[in-house]
């Protein structure tokens, strides 16, 4: 999706399949399919990792390597959350207390996307030094937990104005959410896999580093800022 000429987030694919279960969707999807909107495919080495550690939430981790890669937000149905979001590896959720309008939410939309940034460079940098060392899957969970520190702190910094009240005529309804998808090589048989891979695609950690950032997801009232054509 565009905004002001840039990108700003990679529509969640699984959407127009019913995932949101909201048939008004089917105008939007098919809006989505036509300029300005690009379809985005992930590189073969990502299409062979998802398909390797894929098990119980289809379709969401390739998702979030799509928006890792390209360092914009996932989005999604405002109304898909509890169901798209995988509990595992959910960092950080905040629900707008009140409805925005439409310049707060362009203004929330771009802030996930500067977020999504600067962790290239206060993130990924440690995390993939930690990495290249770690002998097991409990090593993981202990990165997981610093990466989850830095990440609260970050949401809370930036996304405190959505626990403001509102009194917006023209609103919107939003929903944030940090995700961390190195939440899946906590288990040993993913961490098996995990090192398989790398030993088959061995300069992996280098051409997608970007792969290794936090996603932040937004959960949008699609039907609200999306008007079919």
């Amino acid at each position: 999706m565009r905004f002001r000429n840039r990108h700003i987030g990679c529509w969640y694919a699984g959407s127009e399949a019913g995932e949101s279960g909201d048939p008004t969707l089917a105008p939007f999807w098919k809006r989505l399919q036509k300029p300005p909107f690009v379809f985005l495919a992930l590189p073969a080495p990502l299409t062979s990792l998802t398909e390797q550690l894929q098990t119980a939430s289809s379709g969401w981790l390739s998702q979030v390597f799509l928006a890792n890669l390209y360092c914009t937000p996932l989005i999604f149905p405002a109304n898909a959350v509890s169901e798209i979001v995988p509990a595992e590896g959910l960092v950080w959720s905040c629900r707008a207390r009140s409805a925005l309008s439409n310049s707060d939410l362009k203004f929330n939309i771009r802030l996930a996307d500067y977020a999504m940034t600067d962790f290239l460079h206060s993130l990924i940098p440690g995390t993939l030094a930690e990495f290249l060392s770690f002998k097991s899957s409990r090593e993981v969970g202990e990165l997981l937990e610093r990466r989850k520190t830095s990440a609260e702190g970050d949401a809370v910094a930036r996304f405190w104005r959505l626990l403001e009240p509102s009194s917006s005529a023209n609103a919107f309804k939003l929903q944030v959410v940090y995700y961390d998808w190195l939440h899946w090589l906590t288990d040993p048989q993913n961490w098996a896999l995990w090192r398989h891979f790398v030993d088959e695609f061995p300069d992996f950690m280098d051409q997608f580093s970007q792969v290794f950032n936090l996603t932040i997801a937004l959960g949008i009232e699609v039907a609200s800022c999306l008007s079919p054509r």
